[in-house]
């Protein structure tokens, strides 16, 4: 009764924080009516809050969980969708979009998410896929794992790996791919065939800065309120937390409840790793968490 009197008061915290934000017309990490568009960034902030919560608003369910992580995933490709594809850039000039079917250098990328997006895509994952092609993905995933384990922090960071959702250049877990896969693209092929050759680790890949923000602007939100409701926000790597969805058939239940069913997951080393290459190479790195808004503030 304890974990479900707190997951109400939480929901309650929430449609109260959403409240403040609609008040005072400001949201975190930035303050947001200072920028171009400030109405729609703040409405969009406050939608992509709204649609997780919805599915999961008389109470945090497994079902409600993914239907909420769902929602959020569709809202923010509605918003990208919007985005222009062809844009100006001071070192190559005018270019568009070059992502396409088939074209899969990204998916060799290590990828970090949160719990709830890695159950809502292993649910979508055993219905979509037959007994025998979930065998051979799990297969998949402990190889890529076991690989992972025999290489440094930084090694994973830098050494690109096929996902092992990625099946004949296709991603069969699509739908449901982390915010990150669905942010990340490029307007240059040949930087992105340099990048994944690992002989040029420090090649830029030319993108949208303002897709990156999308990103930012719904899974925020959403990690917020996970953590609101009390469940796990650690930053996990997400081909050992996919492994872990699929074979532990009741993670769900267990990640609802308070339990580490993630935690070997969640690799420190490896962020830091990251991080590390992220000021050598004198990037600007988006925070990984969100500084909570308080009720009455």
């Amino acid at each position: 009764m304890g974990k479900k009197r707190h997951q109400a008061d939480a929901l309650k915290k929430i449609e109260r924080t959403v409240g403040i934000l609609k008040r005072i017309g400001k949201t975190y990490p930035h303050d947001l009516e200072e920028h171009p568009g400030a109405d729609d960034l703040i409405e969009a902030h406050m939608t992509a809050a709204g649609r997780f919560v919805e599915p999961i608003a008389n109470g945090v369910t497994a079902k409600g969980l993914r239907e909420g992580v769902h929602a959020s995933l569709l809202f923010l490709d509605q918003l990208l969708d919007q985005m222009p594809a062809t844009i100006a850039f001071a070192d190559i000039g005018t270019a568009s979009v070059a992502c396409h079917r088939g074209c899969h250098h990204c998916c060799h990328i290590r990828v970090t998410t949160k719990g709830p997006v890695v159950l809502a895509l292993a649910f979508y994952l055993r219905k979509k896929l037959s007994s025998e092609q979930i065998a051979q993905l799990v297969s998949r995933l402990r190889g890529h794992v076991s690989d992972g384990l025999a290489m440094t922090p930084l090694e994973q960071v830098l050494k690109g790996r096929v996902c092992p959702l990625n099946v004949d250049g296709v991603c069969i877990g699509y739908e449901y791919r982390p915010y990150a896969c669905r942010t990340h693209h490029s307007f240059d092929v040949s930087r992105c065939q340099a990048a994944r050759q690992g002989d040029e680790a420090d090649v830029r890949v030319p993108q949208d800065p303002n897709r990156h923000a999308l990103q930012a602007l719904v899974s925020r939100p959403v990690n917020e309120c996970t953590r609101l409701l009390g469940l796990n926000t650690d930053e996990l790597e997400f081909i050992p937390a996919l492994l872990i969805a699929l074979t532990d058939e009741g993670a769900a239940e267990k990640y609802i409840a308070g339990e580490p069913v993630f935690a070997p997951a969640h690799r420190p080393d490896v962020l830091e790793a990251q991080q590390g290459e992220i000021r050598r190479l004198g990037l600007i790195p988006i925070p990984q968490s969100i500084k909570p808004i308080q009720p009455g503030a």
